[in-house]
């Protein structure tokens, strides 16, 4: 399933792939080694609007990562927020 990255400070033109029985997200840019965290926050931000389960993100440009990885990369992004 393809799906357009909503209010993505990238750009607005990306899109997401999801393959729902593999529970694997393919994106560009939003999350890989070197995210960016306004661009991992708007990728959570898709994800939960479409409730994605999600077991394995796989970058365009990075590495396969596990979504366990993800959720701690969130978790560490929202923190620093609510500290400042």
């Amino acid at each position: 399933m393809f799906y357009h990255v909503d209010d993505s400070p990238h750009g607005d033109t990306l899109l997401m792939i999801y393959f729902p029985k593999e529970k694997i997200l393919v994106q560009a840019d939003l999350y890989n080694s070197a995210a960016a965290p306004p661009f991992a926050m708007n990728l959570n931000e898709n994800i939960g609007k479409r409730k994605l389960k999600i077991d394995k993100h796989v970058p365009l440009h990075g590495e396969i990562r596990k979504q366990a990885d993800f959720v701690k990369l969130i978790q560490s992004l929202q923190q620093k927020t609510t500290a400042n």
